[in-house]
């Protein structure tokens, strides 16, 4: 009786050779991360806002900010905050000293304080890359709660 061949050795031959050849395979380089030179022009667009300029949010997309104030907007600023040259704050340093600035400036703008008002305030700070370009504001803006306002709210008390 002859033995015929079985596929078996052959098969895991096949399985050895690629499982080594695997492991001699180069590494592949790392992907460069790519970079994007971001040209920002601070005389446009929402670094253009002042206390007293309102805007909405389509007006941001599409860099003309401001709106008249007595056409609906999504928001108006009411306190501009200049930060210091130096390092890029970080979101957490903007956060506290927007949070504690914007609150104080709010009874001024609005004329009663925030724990007695139906508005709302939040703040635009400065991004890393807009900060390397020299923007060092940050905007408080009061609002009301979903839904756009007509008018300013300067000194409305509510």
């Amino acid at each position: 009786m002859t033995r015929r061949p079985t596929a078996i050795p052959l098969i895991l031959g096949w399985m050895v050779l690629a499982s080594v050849l695997a492991g001699c395979s180069p590494t592949p380089a790392p992907t460069p991360t790519p970079t994007f030179k971001v040209d920002i022009d601070l005389q446009s667009g929402i670094y253009t806002l002042q206390v007293g300029d309102c805007f909405t949010q389509a007006s941001l997309d599409k860099n003309k900010p401001d709106v008249p104030c007595d056409s609906p907007h999504d928001g108006e600023i009411y306190a501009v905050l200049q930060h210091k040259k130096g390092k890029t704050p970080s979101v957490a340093d903007f956060q506290a000293e927007a949070d504690t600035a914007c609150l104080t400036s709010f009874k001024t703008f609005v004329g009663v304080a925030y724990k007695s008002s139906t508005l709302r305030f939040s703040y635009i700070y400065p991004s890393p890359e807009t900060w390397s370009a020299g923007d060092r504001s940050t905007l408080c803006y009061v609002y009301e709660n979903g839904k756009q306002t007509t008018g300013s709210l300067q000194g409305t008390k509510r």
